[in-house]
């Protein structure tokens, strides 16, 4: 696969299909309902060599384009409620997802959704095909975050308020971090009537005990003329009440924890989460702290915990040595690496504060003072003399 391949279509993927699995999933799209009725599929197929298949619409690409460039998938169990042959979940899993559950009430179209997993290697994903919210009573898991795209008006459609509410509130308790919602308006065929604009969905949302996340992004769909906004709604605290935290006594680049104490929410009225944000996400090792999400002035992140004594210098030195590798082989020059910027517990060493950090393959970088290796050789020095208590 080559980078020359439609933006919709997944570069990479654990295998080719067989031209008896490409042959079986052909016939299995034949008798898509909707095939039947117009002669085409609902979205695009996201891999390659399926582009005489016709879709009526194109709206997934763009949705994952607005979700993707705000939420880090890595390590995530994922959820798409309404997702058709999964083309969301298969995004998610080829952007580094650990599993994803595509749930449909379409038994045609649900059905090619293992045949594609099968051909193309993907042995983390299930498929069940059953109407929401009684479907959702069988599945008992959590899930880091969930697609409700453009499904949840149908629920009102056929079950009216009583359905709508019974799935938003298993999604509340099942769906740990965030849910991608794309609601059907009061003045979609079926939106419901209380939901008159965005406004009104997300105080329908926080109801439930929801916080708001901001809009993702906008998308136009094919052969519609409104546009649709995708909201986030998680269950953390809403980054948004902390924007004057200097008015509380809080300093710039204030630490705030999570409801759950797993998330940090990291402010900076410059800005510089951002820069942060896309300097993690390039690393992958346990090292350092897992970019989850960002918006302009804030960013969430994992939390590494606290500062424990060292017991192990040996063990220490493993991690500091796998530490700068990475740094050097992904090409950053953090630039601060001392005490006040590395958390060790467990006897392993985790590096924090990327603000200031720089790519060394960026045509303004200018070496300074200092390499990675370097300042971690001083900082072990110093450590083997004071200790991290």
């Amino acid at each position: 696969m080559t980078d020359t391949l439609p933006h919709w279509i997944i570069k990479k993927t654990p295998r080719q299909p067989t031209g008896a699995q490409r042959q079986a999933i052909e016939v299995c799209i034949e008798g898509f309902d909707i095939m039947h009725k117009i002669g085409k599929v609902y979205e695009v197929i996201p891999f390659a060599g399926w582009d005489h298949i016709k879709a009526s619409r194109n709206c997934a690409p763009a949705r994952w384009k607005a979700i993707s460039e705000h939420y880090d998938f890595t390590g995530k169990r994922v959820l798409d409620l309404g997702g058709n042959y999964g083309y969301m979940a298969f995004r998610a899993l080829a952007a580094g997802a650990k599993s994803a559950v595509v749930i449909d009430r379409e038994p045609t179209e649900i059905a090619a959704g293992p045949l594609f997993a099968e051909a193309y290697g993907y042995n983390n994903i299930r498929f069940i095909p059953g109407q929401a919210p009684g479907i959702l009573d069988s599945l008992k898991e959590e899930f880091d975050c969930a697609f409700v795209l453009s499904m949840l008006g149908y629920l009102h459609y056929q079950g009216g308020n009583t359905a709508l509410n019974a799935a938003v509130e298993w999604l509340f308790k099942h769906v740990v971090e965030v849910v991608f919602v794309e609601p059907q308006l009061a003045g979609d065929s079926v939106g419901p009537p209380h939901w008159k604009d965005i406004t009104a969905v997300t105080e329908y949302f926080h109801g439930f005990g929801f916080e708001d996340r901001r809009t993702v992004g906008g998308w136009f769909p094919a052969g519609l003329g409104a546009r649709r906004d995708m909201l986030r709604l998680s269950k953390w605290p809403n980054p948004l009440q902390f924007q004057d935290l200097r008015s509380k006594g809080i300093s710039q680049n204030a630490k705030v924890y999570g409801g759950d104490g797993k998330r940090i929410i990291k402010w900076d009225r410059d800005g510089r989460p951002r820069k942060e944000f896309g300097m993690l996400r390039r690393l992958s090792g346990p090292w350092f702290p897992r970019a989850i999400e960002v918006e302009d002035k804030y960013a969430v992140m994992t939390d590494l915990g606290n500062r424990e004594p060292i017991t192990d210098m040996g063990k220490v030195r493993a991690s500091a040595d796998a530490i700068v590798a990475e740094l050097d082989t992904v090409g950053i020059k953090h630039g601060d690496i001392g005490e006040l910027n590395v958390i060790i517990n467990g006897n392993t060493m985790h590096l924090v504060d990327f603000g200031t950090a720089l790519n060394t393959g960026d045509k303004a970088y200018q070496p300074r003072a200092g390499d990675n290796k370097g300042n971690m050789r001083k900082l072990l020095k110093f450590l083997e003399t004071k200790g991290n208590g």
